[in-house]
């Protein structure tokens, strides 16, 4: 979903979604999205690790 989805979707402009992705520490959709698949993996890959060792 890109920020004018969240916007439309929210009945709210995009200004205001662009505002509550810089307060909530990041540059928009796209870098949340990116950080949260980079912890997904890393949480996945750690599981995996764990299990092998067993």
């Amino acid at each position: 979903m890109t920020d004018q989805e969240m916007a439309d979707e929210l009945l709210l402009s995009i200004s205001s979604v662009s505002r509550f992705w810089k307060a909530a520490g990041f540059k928009h959709a796209k870098d949340f999205k990116n950080r949260l698949r980079f912890r997904c993996w890393t949480i996945a890959y750690v599981i995996c690790k764990k299990h092998a060792a067993i």
